[in-house]
Order: C-alpha cells, then sequence, then structure tokens
C-alpha cells in the first residue's frame, strides 16, 4: 500500500511539472538579422506603387531580438523600439475575416497560399503598439507596416 502511495505521488509530482513547464515556455519571435527581399502586397491606402516602393526599400534591414525591433533605411535613417512585447495570433480564416476587408482580393491571395500564418503584434516598452507586424507564414517571414486600424495596411514586404 506505501509504495502504491509513493508511486501515485510521484507520478502527480511528474505530471504537475510537465504542465508547469508546458505553461512557462514562452514563444519566441523569430530573431536575425534580415533584409526586405520583396514587397509581395501594396495596400490601397498607399499611394505608392509596388515598384517604387521596392525600389525605396532595396537593402533595407530589419533586426529583430527577443526584446529589440530596429529597421535601418538606405539612407541610414533608423526607427527602432526597445524593451518590446509582443502576442502572437494565429491566423485562421475567421480571424483574417474579422480583420482585414475580405473584398481585397490580392490580400486575401496573400493569406490563403500559405496553411500556418502567425501574426506578431508588437508593443513599446509604453505598451503601445508599433505599426508594424511579423507575419509567419509557413517557413517565411514578413514585415508589415499599417496605419492605426490594423486594416490598413501600407505593405507586406517579406524579408530574409
Amino acid at each position: 500500500m506505501k509504495k502504491k502511495l509513493v508511486l501515485i505521488s510521484f507520478a502527480l509530482l511528474l505530471v504537475s511539472g510537465l504542465i508547469l513547464l508546458g505553461c512557462s515556455q514562452r514563444t519566441e519571435l523569430p530573431t536575425a538579422e534580415y533584409t526586405i527581399e520583396d514587397v509581395v502586397y501594396v495596400g490601397g491606402i498607399s499611394s505608392a506603387t509596388k515598384d517604387s516602393i521596392r525600389e525605396m526599400k532595396a537593402g533595407t534591414k530589419v533586426i529583430i531580438k527577443d526584446d529589440y525591433l530596429s529597421i535601418i533605411f538606405p539612407d541610414s535613417s533608423t526607427m527602432q523600439w526597445t524593451d518590446i512585447k509582443f502576442i502572437k495570433d494565429k491566423l485562421t480564416d475567421e480571424f483574417i475575416r474579422s480583420k482585414y476587408h475580405e473584398e481585397d482580393e490580392q490580400l486575401m491571395t496573400f493569406f490563403n497560399e500559405y496553411s500556418e500564418r502567425y501574426r506578431y503584434s508588437l508593443f513599446d516598452k509604453d505598451e503601445n503598439q508599433i505599426n508594424y507586424y511579423l507575419f509567419q507564414m509557413d517557413d517565411e517571414l514578413f514585415i508589415s507596416q499599417f496605419a492605426k486600424d490594423d486594416s490598413l495596411i501600407f505593405s507586406i514586404d517579406k524579408i530574409a
């Protein structure tokens, strides 16, 4: 009987430890130094063409660390945020319909090309949302600048 009680206690302790370990794991940002490779989407809010945006962003570097985002433009101007936080959302069909305009066929085509879709919402040290999203789509990564209303996207840029 005593041996059985010890085994049950050990099993409960093991299960509790696994649960706590699973809860404590934090999903990480895809950290690295990237370069904008292509502009894959230009929103209706932008007055520029895809070609002009490609030309303007050529050579732009994006540095992502666990708590840091920096965008370094070809003219050496830089935007950076430290102590960032993020929320990772799975981009289900329902989520996409609730956040983006279904009438935008080009945007819907972009989302529908991928089966594994995630969006990272980024927040600065004062908990204000940064007007950039990271999209992790299958094995590809994109950065997107948007207006205050997150459905108003300026562009989505492939980074690698």
